[in-house]
């Protein structure tokens, strides 16, 4: 496989996500929309032909809604955004991968046809 998807989460944790929205619509219905949320990316990504690896912010779950047998899962190592992602595409990169996209799991417009479509730009660019 040369493809590889980067998926940044954070673990579903009470108080820890969509920190804006819990102003408007309290602690739990924040992590309600962010479980929805990490449902339709896993939905989305599920069948890519991409090997995909989950990225979490605090500690790996093996026993979440990301099947060991198709998520591969690491955690995120970095000061800041910008470190956390720049590490994990030099991981991929030295596993071998020729085309790395990096996705968030936060964006409910996203899908298949978007990410299949940004691996093949890859062939415009390089």
């Amino acid at each position: 496989m040369t493809n590889g998807l980067i998926i940044f989460v954070k673990n579903p944790v009470l108080g820890k996500v969509k920190t804006r929205l819990e102003e408007a619509f309290g602690e739990e219905n924040a992590l309600k929309i962010y479980l929805k949320l990490l449902q339709h990316t896993r939905r989305v990504t599920a069948n890519l032909f991409a090997d995909k690896y989950i990225f979490y912010s605090e500690f790996i779950n093996y026993d979440d809604l990301w099947e060991n047998e198709v998520y591969k899962k690491e955690l995120q190592h970095g000061s800041d955004l910008g470190e956390r992602m720049k590490n994990a595409f030099e991981l991929l990169f030295k596993n071998g991968y020729k085309k790395v996209l990096v996705i968030g799991s936060d964006c409910y417009e996203l899908t298949e046809m978007i990410i299949t479509s940004a691996f093949n730009q890859f062939l415009n660019i390089f």
